[in-house]
């Protein structure tokens, strides 16, 4: 979880007109943390690989150009995975925004994830989060295979 004050100083900032969404701004702070020689060696750089962060060899960090194209690409999905609970039920966890809730069944799980969002998203300017207007939500079950 990241400390509320620390979002709030983040989130202000992206309200400015212009400013880069409020997650990027994070992203952007770490990786200047992580390349001064935080938490990982100085020949070290976060690799993003299907949405998850992991630590890979490499001179440096290299950094993404804004511009005006990125507005263009909003997205108009917000991912989410409904797995088993650990008792019982079912929780769901957005990737992009910080929402995680539960249900006894899996509509019940649906039907909180799509409050839950729209909760979270309510004062938020979805630009600056980077998204489109109206986004949808994309969940996936995740199922636990068992072996015969």
């Amino acid at each position: 979880m990241i400390d509320r004050n620390v979002l709030s100083v983040f989130k202000a900032r992206a309200a400015q007109p212009g400013a880069d969404p409020y997650q990027t701004q994070i992203n952007r702070a770490l990786h200047e943390y992580v390349s001064r020689g935080g938490m990982v060696t100085r020949d070290s750089r976060i690799a993003e690989s299907s949405g998850r962060y992991s630590i890979a060899k490499a001179p440096g960090i290299a950094r993404r150009k804004s511009s005006r194209k990125t507005a263009a690409r909003l997205q108009r999905t917000i991912k989410a995975v409904i797995r088993a609970g650990e008792q019982s039920g079912f929780v769901a966890e957005c990737f992009e925004i910080p929402v995680v809730t539960q249900g006894a069944t899996l509509d019940e799980v649906a039907l909180n994830l799509k409050e839950a969002v729209a909760l979270h998203l309510a004062d938020e300017n979805l630009t600056a989060l980077g998204l489109a207007p109206d986004p949808t939500i994309v969940a996936t079950l995740e199922l636990t295979a068992t072996h015969a």
